[in-house]
């Protein structure tokens, strides 16, 4: 009778672990979904000049005078139909395109990679920091971020526009753009220290690098006020040449600040319990859960960041912003592309042998 009432309860637990799998699979779907709709819906509405919200229903929006034809009312007036290019793409109204959907699939991206490079009991835990990446950026770079990054200062630090006071609304934007690279920035931390950092800990990074360690870093190096952006002026063969900081999209302020802060945490932290065996300090193999949802996140934000790089140039309708945008982008798909087969040859060539394993 004993052993029945304990078989029962084990069938029972593996049922309920099976199900809570299941759960958040289910879970990770549904955030995947709604994540890349965003960007969907929020092409649907177009901000006019006095902030009102213009849906774009169709027919009903296009054509005014009944006569059939399309009318363009991008700028308020008669435009022969013509496509206005200084807004077509600007959805901060400022007529330079500044307007930008990456942040949605490169979080969705992160979200699905590292919730299936992890073991399944650690998927809500990974997600749920994914989510707070940008929520919190959200409140911390609006309310001090990005004051300190983009506001009116000295070489080191800016303070003005603090929680978007006196921001004009033409620079919303902006703003938009630059809190997504922020929320990246703290992203990249949540895959190196999957598993074995505590909520509240990561709760606390994640406001600091987004309300001020990236966005110091910001103004340094893209503020015209910047020491690393102003440069240095140095005699070459007698003639004065300014050399200083050039990022185009990140790689160094983005990239490499949430690189290092990753790193630092990960060193502080060290291996996950259960990594090493204790007696004899051989490595034990963690393998993630679900190979397909990190392998999702990976084409996620492979495209992800050709929006992230191209989007960069910050404007569309200028001459010239289409050959830089193009290069960047091609740039993008070589590197990834190179990236995957050195990686493949990394993992699975065997040097003891010579042969592929």
């Amino acid at each position: 009778m004993a052993a029945a009432a304990v078989a029962a309860s084990t069938a029972h637990d593996a049922s309920l672990r099976d199900l809570g799998e299941t759960l958040n699979q289910v879970f990770l779907l549904i955030m995947g979904i709604m994540v890349l709709l965003m960007p969907s819906f929020y092409d649907c509405i177009q901000f006019n000049d006095d902030g009102n919200d213009e849906h774009r229903d169709g027919d009903n929006d296009d054509d005014h005078d009944g006569d059939g034809d399309d009318d363009d009312h991008h700028n308020g007036d008669d435009n022969n139909g013509d496509d206005d290019d200084d807004n077509d793409d600007d959805h901060g109204g400022d007529g330079d395109g500044k307007g930008d959907d990456h942040g949605g699939m490169m979080q969705c991206g992160f979200a699905f990679l590292e919730a299936g490079s992890v073991r399944s009991k650690n998927t809500s835990n990974i997600l749920i920091k994914n989510l707070l990446d940008s929520f919190v950026a959200g409140i911390a770079y609006w309310t001090l971020g990005y004051a300190f990054a983009h506001g009116d200062g000295n070489e080191f630090i800016g303070w003005t526009g603090w929680a978007s006071h006196e921001l004009p609304t033409t620079e919303l934007a902006s703003f938009f753009f630059q809190f997504v690279f922020a929320a990246t920035a703290a992203t990249i931390v949540s895959g190196a220290l999957a598993e074995r950092c505590e909520f509240v800990a990561y709760f606390v990074y994640s406001f600091c690098i987004t309300s001020f360690i990236y966005p110091v870093v910001t103004h340094w190096a893209w503020h015209e006020d910047g020491w690393l952006n102003k440069g240095h002026n140095y005699t070459i063969d007698g003639e004065g040449v300014v050399i200083k900081y050039s990022d185009f999209a990140g790689s160094g302020v983005v990239h490499c600040v949430g690189g290092v802060a990753a790193f630092v945490g990960a060193l502080i932290l060290g291996p996950r319990l259960g990594r090493y065996h204790g007696e004899s300090g051989t490595v034990v193999s963690l393998r993630g859960h679900s190979v397909p949802f990190a392998a999702l996140g990976g084409f996620i934000l492979l495209f992800g960041f050709m929006a992230f790089n191209g989007g960069s140039q910050l404007t569309i309708s200028n001459s010239g912003d289409g050959a830089i945008i193009s290069l960047a982008i091609v740039n993008t798909v070589i590197s990834g592309s190179m990236a995957a087969f050195t990686s493949l040859i990394i993992h699975r060539y065997v040097p003891e042998t010579g042969l592929w394993g």
